[in-house]
């Protein structure tokens, strides 16, 4: 059997009793019998804590795949608080179908748990990312915040968003998929405030959609007033990065006139966060993995190193054209694999698909797609 487990760097699996490295196992101590023409296999799987980089209120969350990735059968382990120090381990009994003859995989993720502002400052503005707000939010230990029980829904990560800017085909390869050509200048549109969602909300399609369509992106949020700004001095205006989903009715966008904000700003088509990651944590912006998956299925694998213009390029550009406030929000384009793209014919979003879509170092979204509703 063929078993991988992965994890990020800063954990390491603890299997049968003995830890293993990150991306790494041991073979599995599984008990299998068997029924028919299924093959059962029973794992028991803990996770350690090892480094002050995983934070507190963490629990592991994993599943199994096999053939192909083509199926899931997940799993939750029980959340419990992580030890500041030393080891502290939470097994996770679990019994999977396999058919025979295919190989069986391992794999999980560290699910974070967060720790809430709220005695600190009523709710994360433009004033409270601004230069001055972040310094004073740097200086509160984090130890000292209480963990939030349960499980609430993830919101927009800032409030008060003023203009929310995006830039198409910034990715020579989608361009290509796009059959457009690709652009000596950057191509700006905007998508409405109104269509700004959390995360894991549901994506709703339009009236009468026939062509939705996804779009894994890296946001910036502008921190201090850009306007005219050199590229050189581009990245001094940034409060930090998120993660979003450029929600797209290629209909709308394309075939309905030359304007793609009527494409690209129904309600729910803009799905930013779970968190706003400060730059000074994401270092270089222009070195970030990225994917999306549409039920279970990789469709788009990149990295923002392959951008036409980087993010300070972009910065630059779009500050000689409209003045950016602390709370603007850029998204920066996305990489091949939409479904637009898609060969030998296109695949576009249906009630009931599922999203999931997440960029290195700033988390993840999962989104179900619905119908058009009151």
């Amino acid at each position: 059997m063929n078993r991988r487990t992965t994890l990020g760097t800063t954990i390491a699996a603890v299997i049968g009793g003995s830890a293993c490295a990150a991306l790494h196992a041991d073979p599995l101590p599984d008990t299998f019998s068997w029924g028919g023409v299924t093959l059962f296999a029973t794992i028991d799987v803990g996770y350690a804590y090892q480094s002050e980089g995983v934070p507190l209120n963490s629990k592991f969350v994993g599943g199994l795949e096999y053939q192909a990735f083509t199926t899931t059968r997940n799993f939750s382990g029980s959340q419990s608080t992580l030890a500041e120090s030393g080891i502290e381990q939470s097994k996770v009994g679990i019994r999977a179908e396999v058919p025979i003859g295919y190989d069986l995989n391992f794999v999980g993720r560290l699910e974070t748990g967060f720790n809430p502002l709220s005695g600190h400052l009523t709710d994360l503005t433009a004033e409270a990312i601004a230069p001055s707000g972040l310094a004073r939010l740097a200086a509160i230990d984090p130890k000292s915040l209480p963990a939030v029980p349960g499980r609430p829904r993830y919101g927009v990560p800032v409030k008060g968003i003023g203009k929310f800017i995006a830039v198409g085909l910034n990715f020579s390869d989608h361009a290509a998929e796009s059959n457009m050509a690709v652009p000596s200048e950057p191509v700006m549109f905007t998508k409405a405030i109104s269509c700004l969602s959390g995360p894991d909300d549901d994506v709703m399609l339009p009236k009468d959609a026939i062509k939705g369509d996804w779009e894994v992106e890296l946001g910036v949020i502008i921190g201090r007033t850009a306007r005219y700004v050199s590229e050189q001095s581009a990245l001094n205006h940034v409060a930090g990065y998120v993660l979003a989903n450029d929600v797209s009715e290629r209909a709308w966008q394309l075939e309905r006139g030359s304007q793609w904000d009527k494409g690209k700003g129904f309600d729910t088509f803009g799905p930013v966060g779970p968190w706003l990651v400060t730059a000074d944590e994401i270092g270089d912006p222009q070195n970030l993995g990225m994917f999306l998956e549409v039920n279970g299925r990789r469709m788009q694998t990149g990295n923002t190193r392959t951008m036409i213009f980087s993010v300070r390029q972009l910065i630059a550009y779009v500050s000689r054209c409209i003045t950016l406030h602390a709370g603007d929000l850029l998204i920066t384009g996305t990489p091949p694999g939409v479904g637009l793209g898609m060969k030998p014919k296109p695949i576009f979003l249906k009630p009931g698909d599922t999203m999931r879509l997440g960029i290195d170092k700033l988390g993840e979204q999962h989104q179900r797609v619905v119908a058009w509703h009151e």
